[in-house]
């Protein structure tokens, strides 16, 4: 049996947090997977990170030292790391009772705004200065753009076999890379 094979609750009782609980998958982004956790008469979301053999890049290990470091720094805008598992790739987080939006308004972008001057206002501490790099950090312009550009490109390659498949690849080809194409020549310009 593989790791990923191991119930949830198998792998949080090994870890010592929680010998009876009930996990309930709530998403994911990328390759780790969400989870409210019920156990001991409260609610916490469980992240468990997943680690290609073939990527040397420790998101588990990333994430947790940023999320330590926010709280740490006293900035409260995510919810609180109240326990990690390296061993297991477990991350136990306080539940904050939400729903995400449909779109983005003003007011979203403004908490976003918000946040990122909150975080960044501590990056001249030492703690910010041994924080791992995140695995898409670009500190240039043309850092940012090329990724962009490999990432439209590896879209044109959406396989065609399938319905959705075939109107992906249009969407790709007759509005994404077009419109990608004319903002990094205005960028470059």
């Amino acid at each position: 049996m593989s790791a990923s094979d191991v119930p949830i609750s198998t792998l949080v009782a090994d870890a010592g947090w929680f010998a009876d609980c009930t996990a309930t998958p709530i998403g994911g982004m990328g390759n780790n997977a969400v989870f409210r956790l019920d156990a001991a008469g409260r609610r916490y979301v469980l992240k468990r990170y997943f680690q290609h053999p073939g990527d040397p890049r420790d998101r588990f290990a990333t994430e947790r030292a940023f999320s330590t470091f926010l709280w740490e720094a006293g900035v409260r805008w995510t919810p609180e790391p109240l326990r990690w598992d390296a061993e297991r790739r477990l991350g136990l987080f306080e539940y904050i009772p939400g729903q995400r939006p449909e779109r983005a308004t003003p007011e979203l972008i403004d908490a976003a705004l918000r946040f990122f001057r909150d975080a960044n206002a501590h990056r001249r501490s030492e703690a910010a200065r041994v924080l791992p790099l995140a695995s898409e950090a670009c500190f240039s312009i043309a850092a940012h753009l090329d990724r962009i550009s490999r990432r439209v490109e590896r879209l044109r390659e959406i396989p065609t076999g399938s319905e959705i498949g075939a109107r992906a690849a249009a969407f790709v080809a007759e509005e994404l890379a077009p419109a990608w194409e004319r903002i990094l020549t205005r960028a470059c310009a």
